[in-house]
């Protein structure tokens, strides 16, 4: 009984008509509008209560509205015009649909940043004489570290065959390494 109540449900719900562009965007303005005049009646106290409680009230129908739209067009925009164009690509393909090889690339960025940190920390705590500095400056350069031996194992993983026993030892190594880097 319970799985027919919930169709029925889903049934009943009731989705916002479609709107064209012009009366999309006019939406949008109407939201903006409403909004910035609720926050200024809010901040400055400059408008009666009569009239604050019309815009406060416009100001949460319109952003209502406004945001069910923005989310349609936000899907709409990645389903019909970013996906086609990700998936055409092949470098853009790859990273989205293989999981290992988006780890090892967004690595990089982060390890540009802990080697940033380190030397930051570490120049910070030599001139201040600083041993909390000194301390950040170790954390990350052992992460740094962490970093290129993960990036480094993946790469000798990768040869190993996907359903092999022996990419699942490797991984639960590179963890158990990593792990004890942290416990350091």
């Amino acid at each position: 009984m319970g799985k027919k109540n919930q169709t029925d449900n889903k049934k009943r719900i009731r989705k916002l008509p479609k709107l064209r562009l012009r009366y999309r965007l006019l939406l949008y303005f109407f939201t903006a509008v409403f909004v910035v005049l609720a926050t200024v009646r809010a901040a400055l106290q400059c408008f009666s209560e009569t009239i604050a409680v019309v815009f406060y009230a416009l100001a949460a129908v319109f952003l209502t509205a406004g945001c069910y739209y923005l989310v349609r067009d936000i899907r709409h925009g990645i389903k019909e015009i970013i996906k086609p164009k990700v998936t055409a690509n092949p470098y853009t393909n790859r990273l989205v649909k293989d999981y290992r090889f988006r780890t090892v690339i967004s690595a990089v960025p982060g390890l540009a940043g802990n080697i940033i940190f380190a030397v930051f920390n570490g120049v910070i705590g030599i001139i201040s004489h600083s041993a909390w500095f000194g301390s950040l400056a170790a954390y990350y350069i052992l992460l740094s570290m962490m970093r290129i031996g993960a990036v480094k194992q993946e790469r000798e993983i990768s040869k190993i065959p996907q359903d092999d026993e022996r990419m699942r030892r490797e991984i639960s190594r590179i963890y158990h390494l990593c792990g004890g880097f942290l416990r350091l």
